[in-house]
């Protein structure tokens, strides 16, 4: 509370405003005139709170999995396609921002011809986001910000620690495959079994596309430009990750509005923020154009111990459909 007893405010109001800011994603004076208070008075109140959440909360909700987390995140992922020891997805989702200054501006032009922060997060398969590297300009590459991060590093001197035993990350084609890291295969030629593959492992990767989903569903403030700095868009960035974390725990509901019935803004924020697509794509309902964003697909790298590895389970896979197959027609 505040110490004046004249104008003292219940810190669950505090809580209350800074929610509300942050899950409809209006403006500071939208938030200010519902809650009854000035622009600078819903500003402190939003980063009092999310700094809270982040020192207080965080430590809790959003940390790295004990041992025993780590074999439940495996089970989950094999569970979606039968591709084994998996402990989490990694990628990157960009945030609309308006930079204060134009001596920076185009570090956040992203490739997709917006201005953004990139967040790069680590999913595993409870659909809760495990770490994030929050705060680069949406200019970086994600494979550059993924290597940039808290949890890469880490996971360079012991990545079972993260992703359990024999465990792996899945990443797209944006991060080069190593030692701990798996990633689809490269190309348009692939084999019938290759396929299959590239089929179950999108599948299984899907989990980190659906906590994105939830995510901004949940907190609108991710889809709409803010006027404030980079460091309060930030702080907010990552504190919306812990309580979103905290919702899907208590199995809070975060709505369907993405799917159906759509307001406004979320139209035009999907109209607005698309990747941009050639004639041909546009003709043919190709959602992910190849062909104006090429120069931004970043080949994978090669290292023989993952990829002897990926071979393995593509074997394994197809062995299995084709099992799987001939066990229906004989019936």
């Amino acid at each position: 509370m505040c110490k004046t007893r004249k104008h003292r405010t219940p810190a669950r109001f505090k809580v209350a405003a800074a929610i509300l800011h942050l899950a409809q994603g209006g403006t500071w004076w939208q938030t200010g005139f519902c809650c009854g208070v000035s622009e600078a008075v819903i500003r402190k109140w939003v980063i009092e709170v999310c700094t809270g959440v982040i020192e207080v909360l965080r430590p809790e909700y959003l940390r790295k999995p004990t041992p025993e987390e780590c074999l439940k995140n495996q089970e989950f992922f094999a569970a979606r396609q039968g591709i084994e020891n998996v402990g989490a997805a990694v990628d990157g989702s960009h945030i609309p921002f308006q930079p204060e200054s134009l001596d920076y501006m185009e570090d956040f032009h992203n490739y997709k011809g917006w201005y953004s922060i990139l967040i790069i997060a680590l999913v595993n398969s409870q659909y809760l986001f495990m770490d994030a590297e929050v705060g680069r300009p949406g200019r970086m590459s994600d494979s550059t910000a993924t290597q940039l991060s808290f949890f890469y590093n880490e996971m360079l001197v012991d990545h079972e620690a993260w992703l359990g035993p024999h465990g792996v990350m899945i990443s797209d084609g944006a991060c080069g495959i190593n030692d701990f890291i798996m990633t689809p295969y490269p190309g348009t030629q692939l084999t019938n079994m290759q396929q299959w593959f590239n089929f179950c492992f999108s599948s299984t990767r899907m989990f980190v596309e659906q906590v994105f989903g939830q995510w901004k569903s949940r907190w609108r403030l991710l889809i709409r430009e803010q006027q404030c700095s980079h460091a309060v868009m930030s702080l907010m960035i990552y504190a919306t990750m812990v309580l979103h974390n905290i919702c899907t725990i208590h199995k809070e509901s975060c709505g369907d509005e993405f799917l159906t019935d759509q307001p406004q803004h979320i139209t035009n924020f999907l109209a607005t923020r698309s990747m941009p697509r050639c004639k041909h794509c546009v003709e043919n309902e190709v959602v992910h154009c190849i062909h104006k964003n090429r120069s931004h697909i970043k080949a994978s790298s090669t290292t023989g111990a993952m990829e002897k590895r990926r071979d393995a389970i593509a074997q394994q896979l197809w062995v299995a459909k084709c099992a799987a197959e001939a066990a229906y027609v004989d019936e």
